[in-house]
């Protein structure tokens, strides 16, 4: 009888990407270490069945702490670490703060480093996977969002370079670009804009794109993403593609980025958020 597959999931945060992740790996009979902020507790995670952890990505202690409990409970071996941890950060580059900038890079970028330096030894065993969750602003130049787009695009070179380093090993390096999916990641913290703003003409225009549903689109649910990331992964070695395209609009900005029309972003962008309103 084989071993049940043995899952590492950041940012299981209620409401998270990460925590219908966990749920569905559950349901398939895996082991599943989950972590959410050392602030939160993550009780129908834990009644599921999960090994539930803190973690501050952006502490190196943290993170070694953390890999001491995972190498414990799965007796130093890991199949698929799958990194979702985040931050969104809407604000025009004019009135991004810097301290908020670096933090959303800490985060999304620098914090899932840390993580893969001290998890890669476990990996190594079981010849096993990193999942790195970006997301399809890598691409679309997406209006008010340029720290996102910018740690997103980040994470997808860098899962590039990955994948070739980590080949020796036999490691697969995967990225998910995804667009718009249900979860409390938008809605965390509110944003306005600073007085003096350029773009306070256009506020109301700023505060829909705030969130998915206050400008119309209509993101995928938790558990439609969960469920087709988590039946590539269990399909075997090499199931996932190196980068999937999953959600909204991938086909469309897949088809952009390949013919590489961004004038048809900007004349989008322009008259979505109503930046032609301040000629």
């Amino acid at each position: 009888m084989s071993r049940p597959k043995t899952v590492l999931i950041t940012g299981c945060s209620p409401g998270s990407i990460g925590e219908a992740l966990s749920h569905e790996f559950l349901q398939r009979g895996c082991t599943v270490c989950s972590t959410g902020l050392p602030s939160e507790t993550l009780p129908e995670l834990e009644q599921a069945g999960a090994h539930v952890f803190p973690l501050d990505v952006r502490s190196e202690e943290s993170v070694k702490e953390l890999e001491q409990h995972v190498s414990k409970v799965l007796d130093g071996e890991l199949n698929i670490l799958i990194n979702c941890a985040g931050m969104y950060y809407v604000m025009p580059i004019l009135d991004i703060s810097l301290p908020e900038l670096r933090r959303t890079f800490d985060i999304n970028l620098f914090g899932i480093v840390r993580i893969v330096q001290s998890f890669t030894p476990l990996l190594i065993r079981t010849h096993g996977s990193i999942v790195n969750v970006s997301s399809l602003a890598a691409y679309a130049p997406y209006v008010f969002g340029a720290a996102y787009n910018a740690s997103k695009a980040a994470l997808l070179a860098l899962s590039n370079t990955l994948r070739i380093e980590l080949s020796p090993w036999d490691i697969s390096v995967q990225t998910i670009l995804a667009g718009p999916v249900v979860s409390g990641l938008m809605t965390r913290t509110e944003r306005h804009l600073p007085e003096g703003s350029l773009y306070k003409p256009i506020e109301g225009f700023f505060e829909q794109r705030t969130q998915h549903a206050k400008h119309g689109v209509k993101a995928m649910g938790r558990e439609d993403f969960s469920k087709e990331i988590v039946e590539q992964l269990l399909a075997g070695s090499g199931s996932l593609r190196k980068t999937y395209w999953i959600g909204p609009f991938k086909w469309q900005t897949w088809l952009l980025e390949v013919f590489g029309l961004l004038s048809v972003w900007g004349l989008f962008f322009r008259r979505k958020f109503g930046l032609i309103k301040l000629k």
